[in-house]
């Protein structure tokens, strides 16, 4: 009784006796791969032709899964040096030198080697193969993984490029709004895989960053019917007040328009905010006052007469009194006598 096959199984082929290139598409074709691929020098079976193969035909494995072949090759093969590790231009210079050289590249994601150098090989080295044999080395383009960096957390936003952008992950942003004005922006809220997770370089990096509250431009509704500017507002995801009136000239063209708004056009407000309108209507005209009666002069008060000054008494001047003569004193005698 044959053994039932599971679903997602896959029987290996048999491919012993195939040329190389045959038993691989048909591995392929099957949905498996082909592993480790080594040669040896026969002289009694034509080159290039499957000596054996493991798994053996009938086994069952896993889509995706490999098949390990064994090769022969004729009595002028040679050894395949070591280009595992080389730089590429090492390794196609080696390779060269040894005489083979029908050589593909091609690239592939490893943690294992660094950037730009040769991570596999096929035939592995020191396998015999003929020179006009096809070598194919594989060449490392990057990492299939890495550790999410440590202290990003708290760090700027401008370490996202800097600490995962650079290394090969896809980062989505996811901004958050901060409620507290004091708290700052730009700053890198969290991240998930958490910090130090192992993580494929094919998979997405969700970050979050703060953000300052979101605001929206008040628009100017100068001039606008109320309808219409209800209308505008509610464009804007803002709200408007019951509006209000503003006498304006008769002749303006303003009456049953917004004349004025606050807060004004440009302003930034957070949504959902409301706006205030004064609706234009006409003033009425104030009666022109009467004219006030002139009033009468108020007549001038006549002068009074100046009474002339009396003449004030002139004073007798009082007699000065004469001085009496003094006497003539007589002369002194001489002493001669006369």
């Amino acid at each position: 009784t044959p053994i039932p096959v599971a679903s997602d199984a896959v029987v290996v082929p048999f491919v012993v006796d195939l040329g190389r290139d045959q038993a691989v598409s048909l591995l392929q074709a099957r949905g498996l791969e082909v592993g480790r691929l080594t040669t040896e020098i026969r002289t009694d079976v034509p080159s290039d032709r499957v000596l054996s193969q493991d798994p053996e035909p009938g086994a069952e494995i896993q889509p995706g899964e490999a098949v390990d072949l064994v090769v022969s090759v004729g009595p002028e093969a040679k050894q395949v040096p070591v280009a595992v590790g080389l730089t590429q231009e090492e390794a196609l210079n080696r390779l060269r030198n040894e005489g083979f050289q029908n050589i593909e590249i091609y690239t592939i994601k490893t943690n294992d080697y660094d950037l730009g150098a040769v991570a596999e090989q096929e035939p592995e080295a020191g396998s015999a193969l003929e020179p006009n044999n096809v070598v194919v080395i594989r060449v490392s383009d990057g990492r299939v993984s890495d550790l999410i960096p440590n202290n990003i957390v708290g760090r700027n936003r401008s370490e996202i490029d800097e600490k995962l952008v650079s290394k090969g992950w896809t980062v989505i942003i996811e901004e958050v709004e901060i409620e507290n004005p004091d708290d700052e922006v730009d700053i890198i809220l969290s991240i998930s895989p958490e910090e130090g997770t192992d993580h494929s370089l094919e998979d997405v990096v969700t970050v979050q960053v703060s953000v300052g509250p979101s605001t929206v431009q008040v628009p100017s509704v100068i001039g606008q019917t109320p309808e219409a500017a209800a209308i505008l507002l509610d464009d804007s995801n803002l709200f408007v007040s019951p509006p209000t009136d503003c006498e304006v000239d008769p002749e303006s063209p303003s009456i049953g328009r917004v004349y004025s708004q606050s807060p004004e056009a440009g302003t930034p407000v957070a949504p959902e905010s409301t706006v205030s309108i004064c609706i234009g209507v006409a003033s009425e005209a104030e009666p022109t006052p009467e004219p006030e009666p002139e009033p009468e002069p108020t007549p001038e008060p006549e002068p009074e007469p100046t009474p002339e000054p009396e003449p004030e008494p002139t004073p007798e001047p009082e007699p000065e009194p004469t001085p009496e003569p003094e006497p003539t004193p007589e002369p002194e005698p001489t002493p001669d006598g006369g």
